[in-house]
């Protein structure tokens, strides 16, 4: 296997940046695609949350019922954590009792 001294004879570079120097990639701090869009929403004062359950009303009222369910479902997360997949393991005669947390 070469080492880093063998890399830099081979192809006379070093690889990646200088001790204390920047690399390649978004700088530190900087803002992402979706912290953008985040913050210009906010700054028009509208929540995709509260716009999608308007037109849900609408559609309610119309009878459209297709996309009633279709807006539903893509607020279902913004209203309710996403269940996990759990093994039960019942012993002869055990019973089961479910209380959900509300």
């Amino acid at each position: 296997m070469a080492t880093k001294k063998a890399a830099v004879k081979q192809t006379g570079k070093k690889r990646g940046p200088a001790h204390g120097e920047a690399g390649p990639g978004r700088p530190k701090g900087s803002k992402n695609k979706k912290a953008d869009v985040l913050e210009t929403l906010r700054a028009a004062g509208i929540d995709p949350a509260n716009v999608l359950a308007a037109e849900m009303e609408l559609a309610r009222a119309a009878g459209e019922h297709e996309t009633v369910v279709q807006i539903a479902s893509t607020l279902m997360p913004y209203c309710y954590p996403r269940l996990k997949a759990t093994e039960i393991d019942f012993a002869e005669g055990a019973t089961l009792v479910w209380k959900p947390k509300l």
